[in-house]
């Protein structure tokens, strides 16, 4: 349901599944806080770091403005 941000190529698969996924702000922003309370994502006010890849703090407010005006 939740589609990964990843600085690796993706396979083809992968890319049409998240094609087909649509998440709402609140879905999206829901799915973030619960990422930060497993620690999957560590939240900083300075930064985001992820343990598998990093995302900028700017990045992620692009995705989340990029969700918000879908809906």
């Amino acid at each position: 349901m939740f589609s990964r941000i990843k600085t690796k190529e993706r396979g083809q698969n992968e890319r049409d599944r998240d094609d087909q996924t649509v998440l709402s702000f609140d879905d999206f922003s829901n799915r973030f806080h619960q990422m930060c309370s497993q620690k999957q994502i560590v939240y900083t006010k300075r930064k985001i770091r992820k343990k598998t890849f990093k995302t900028s703090l700017s990045e992620v407010l692009a995705i989340l403005l990029l969700f918000h005006r879908s809906n």
